[in-house]
């Protein structure tokens, strides 16, 4: 019965893991920030699109696109930027994720552009909102701080240099709840001295450390997935590493956990797949 029931728990941890291989994505997204009177396009490579609300002459929303042909820039399956001509736009300016089908067809006056955002729904939310209040520049702008709060500020933020702040105001706190609430003596913390070292060092030094670092190339649902699941990891590790045993009704509630937890989490991500393979 021990056997069985930790035959299950390794084939759960597997089945974790192919799950989450199966939806991460170690890319970065296409990034769009509002900028004063525009907004800002960042591909991947680091190439920008200046869309300015003011010399928009017209907006297209296209679910899939022949982008042609690139004359100078980027072309990988990551991105497509730069200069590139296709039969109906002729010369254009392109910077796209690929991978993402829906992008933005801007006209100005110098000429037209191409660009999608972070998903497909992203993308047409940023396309409603240019379309909606093309000629309301304070309103777009509004709308272009929310996506940069949402999507740039975990692409730019050094993830060792937030790992090290969270580390000293956590640590500052906690030494202050500590003479408040605790009694510390010198002969107590030498014997818990290996645990403290490892648990400073390996788990929140190093571990977390990865963490961050691993989520700033990560999509966010994918991120937010992964944080929930440190409590699924937590089982699992005790049962594989220290052998622990848990009972048919834990195990049976740890499986609708993490059900609920998947299910909440990639319920968009899971559609846009599907509707994606559906028109590929």
């Amino acid at each position: 019965m021990r056997k069985g029931k930790t035959i299950i728990m390794i084939l759960l941890c597997i089945a974790v893991f192919g799950v989450l291989s199966f939806f991460m994505k170690p890319t970065k997204n296409t990034n769009a920030v509002a900028q004063e009177g525009s907004i800002l396009v960042t591909g991947r490579s680091g190439y920008t699109l200046t869309v300015a609300y003011g010399r928009l002459t017209g907006l297209e929303f296209r679910e899939t696109m022949d982008y042609g042909s690139m004359l100078e820039g980027t072309d990988d399956k990551y991105e497509k930027s730069g200069r590139w001509q296709n039969a109906e736009l002729g010369e254009y300016l392109l910077c796209v994720n690929p991978k993402i089908k829906p992008c933005i067809l801007a006209r100005t006056e110098e000429g037209t552009m191409v660009f999608n955002f972070e998903s497909a729904k992203a993308t047409e939310a940023l396309y409603t909102a240019l379309l909606e209040q093309m000629a309301a520049q304070p309103a777009i702008e509004g709308f272009g701080k929310i996506l940069s709060v949402s999507t740039r500020g975990f692409v730019d933020v050094d993830g060792v240099k937030l790992s090290c702040v969270q580390f000293f105001v956590s640590g500052a706190i906690s030494c202050v709840l500590m003479f408040l609430f605790e009694t510390p003596r010198m002969d107590a913390i030498m014997v818990a001295l290996p645990a403290l070292l490892y648990s400073g060092i390996m788990s929140c030094g190093l571990a977390y450390t990865f963490q961050i670092v691993g989520q700033k190339y990560t999509e966010a649902t994918v991120a937010s997935l992964i944080l929930c699941l440190e409590s699924v990891f937590g089982v699992l590790a005790g049962a594989v590493i220290l052998h622990e045993v848990l009972t048919g009704r834990e195990i049976v509630g740890c499986i609708i956990m993490f059900a609920a937890i998947l299910l909440s989490q990639v319920s968009d991500l899971i559609t846009e797949k599907f509707k994606q393979r559906r028109t590929a």
